[in-house]
């Protein structure tokens, strides 16, 4: 068989078979790390729309609390007549700045959360009605309206309708996030929102209240009056309960300390006569001054769940941000390393196979051939044993001393066989030397019998020629 034919036949070279369980180990690690990239994007995507909802339950916070602020003060200006000490143009540019804010928010809001779209479009159509129940209430707070006339009622229900649907979108947010953290303090903001819109409706109501019964001479508070106070105070009760249970602790202690004042305990114990169906010993500029301590209180409150909540989505954003770079690149990483680790360890294993590859065949082809050729001609054993060693040198498949390897023992062996091919040779070799050495010895013995029996035969002619025949002599 020819060298040629002893080419290699395999369909896959072993470069590319060493390469397969690699690249399919390499492709099941990708698609975990693919698995693991999702995982990730999802967590960086929740932080994304806690960014987005934490935005707008600011935002809604800044214009309740701005138009609760401007409300108050108009009330108490309408109670005690006392308009020119209010700043009213800057309470009212802070909630327009909020409006504005709000709507700039909406937008983001209102793509990433299409449920939210219906509920902020009506609420920036009822911000239009502003300048309309301002009005109202610059008339009301001047004496030209009453409380009872309809532009003052419809005022005070667009500023409820407001404050209404503000707090019924923060009480839709928490369900849109999936983190618990995020979803705990958006809890918390819409309890103190809610509890914020109660306290200023008690406010209203019961100062409202005591006004109509000063005005009345009454002793007593009426029915339906108590009624509607009673609810909004269960209401609030358990808005406080509900803070109460999912604020953090740090959002507990500013509600606890901004409500530790004389004026917030004033304004519980006149609500508590009230409740009782008393008309508590205060005027109702006194209660309203007193209610808004609690109204301050939850919008400290409010404040700091924004801040709180704003501080955890950043770091839950940071967090997740360097949580997908870091996934991304490791996995860029460990695939790179095992790819060029195993290109690299698949050329080093078949350019070692090509070389023990290459050292057989060349051995069987020419050193093998040329050593059987030229021990066949040796003439002596001195000859044979040069030739030998000089074949074991050039049949030696050459290893490498870092690797000791299946490949090192298949060099081995190959140049075992090749080894015990050229002993074979050498035997046999030898033994045609001794054969011929043999053979010479005998020759030379049956040359030396004959010159003997000659000698004696002339020697015995020599000494009786008489009786030698002729012919005997002639030989």
């Amino acid at each position: 068989m020819s060298r040629k034919a002893r080419q290699r036949t395999s369909r896959l070279p072993i470069r590319m078979q060493l390469m397969l369980p690699i690249a399919a180990a390499l492709m099941g690690m990708l698609v975990l790390g693919l698995f693991q990239t999702v995982h990730v994007w999802g967590e960086y995507q929740d932080a994304t729309d806690a960014e987005v909802l934490a935005d707008l339950a600011g935002a809604a916070a800044d214009v309740l609390d701005g138009h609760q602020d401007e409300g108050a003060p108009m009330l108490q200006a309408a109670l005690t007549g006392s308009m020119d000490e209010v700043d009213i143009d800057s309470l009212r540019q802070r909630t327009d700045e909020a409006v504005v804010e709000f709507g700039s928010v909406a937008g983001p809001a209102s793509e990433r959360f299409p449920a939210l779209s219906n509920s902020l479009d009506e609420l920036l159509n009822h911000f239009e009605r502003f300048d309309g129940a301002r009005s109202a209430m610059d008339r009301l707070a001047s004496g030209e309206l009453t409380f009872n006339d309809r532009e003052v009622v419809d005022a005070f229900i667009t500023y409820q309708t407001i404050a209404n649907k503000l707090v019924s979108l923060t009480s839709r947010l928490p369900g849109l996030v999936d983190n618990a953290a995020i979803a705990s303090h958006l809890d918390a903001l819409d309890s103190s929102l809610q509890a914020g819109r109660l306290a200023a409706e008690i406010q209203f109501s019961v100062a409202y209240d005591l006004t109509a019964l000063a005005a009345a001479d009454e002793i007593l508070v009426g029915r339906v009056s108590l009624g509607n106070v009673a609810h909004l105070s269960g209401s609030f009760d358990r808005q406080i309960l509900e803070l109460e249970s999912s604020a953090s602790e740090e959002i507990r202690d500013v509600y606890r300390t901004a409500m530790a004042t004389d004026e917030a305990d004033t304004a519980r114990a006149a609500l508590l006569i009230y409740l009782d169906g008393d008309i508590p010993d205060l005027e109702p500029a006194e209660f309203s001054a007193a209610q808004a301590a609690v109204v301050s209180a939850l919008h400290r409150t409010q404040d700091t769940a924004v801040e709180v909540l704003d501080r955890d989505v950043a770091a839950l954003r940071d967090s997740s941000t360097r949580t997908l770079l870091t996934t991304f690149a490791l996995i860029i990483v460990l695939a790179l390393t095992a790819i060029i680790s195993a290109a690299m360890l698949a050329r080093r294993i078949s350019l070692r196979v090509d070389s023990v590859r290459e050292a057989t065949l060349t051995a069987a082809y020419d050193t093998l051939p040329k050593t059987v050729a030229a021990v066949s001609q040796a003439s002596n054993a001195d000859e044979v044993d040069r030739l030998l060693q000089a074949a074991k040198r050039q049949t030696i498949v050459a290893t490498d001393a870092r690797y000791s390897d299946e490949l090192d023992s298949l060099a081995e062996a190959f140049s075992a066989a090749h080894h015990q091919a050229l002993r074979q040779t050498a035997n046999q070799a030898l033994l045609r030397i001794d054969v011929e050495a043999m053979m010479k010895t005998l020759a030379r013995r049956g040359q030396s019998l004959i010159r003997r029996q000659q000698q004696v035969m002339e020697s015995l002619v020599d000494d009786s020629p008489s009786e030698v025949p002729d012919e005997w002599r002639s030989v």
